[in-house]
């Protein structure tokens, strides 16, 4: 509960900052996603995610298709 009251408040003053209307989702999709994963070598590591938990023989660079 906590962290979705935080996450509210972010998204209200980041709304605010930068004169957007952005929902929960389309913040994810539009900003954070594409600063935080949409790179070959991602930024923010997600323990058990298919980002760290690679398929066998699988190289440790994701193509786009995969971050996707």
């Amino acid at each position: 509960m906590i962290t979705a009251v935080v996450g509210r408040t972010f998204l209200n003053a980041y709304n605010n900052k930068y004169k957007k209307e952005l929902s929960p989702k389309e913040f994810f999709i539009d900003e954070y996603f594409e600063l935080f994963y949409n790179h070959p070598k991602y930024l923010q590591w997600i323990t058990n995610s298919p980002f760290v938990q690679m398929k066998s023989g699988q190289k440790f660079i994701l193509t786009q298709s995969e971050r996707i």
